[in-house]
């Protein structure tokens, strides 16, 4: 697993425990709006990172494989595909969570 599904899942799973020791001490109105905002949230980082995956990728795996210059051999290595993957996949989805930082 890349270090983007890690990421995630440990941004879940924290985001979880969180809401495990504050939700004892809300009341049913307010459990209901956590609810809402743990489905937004993970709805927009979801987005995010399928929109990293379908429209940033190909571009950039496209661009960077057809850039050349004289002289120079363009080799990658699994290391750095997995390195660009992990980048275009976790940075969107983060992205599209930071308006919902900000409000909290």
């Amino acid at each position: 697993m890349s270090r983007s599904g890690w990421g995630s899942s440990a941004l879940s799973l924290l985001f979880l425990g969180i809401l495990e020791i504050v939700s004892p001490g809300l009341y049913e109105k307010e459990r209901k709006a956590v609810r809402g905002v743990v489905a937004i949230c993970s709805l927009l980082f979801l987005t995010g990172v399928l929109f990293g995956y379908f429209v940033i990728a190909p571009f950039s795996i496209s661009f960077l494989a057809g850039y050349t210059l004289e002289g120079l051999e363009v080799s990658p290595t699994l290391d750095s595909y997995v390195t660009l993957y992990d980048h275009v996949h976790l940075r969107p989805g983060l992205f599209l969570k930071c308006p919902l930082w900000h409000i909290f």
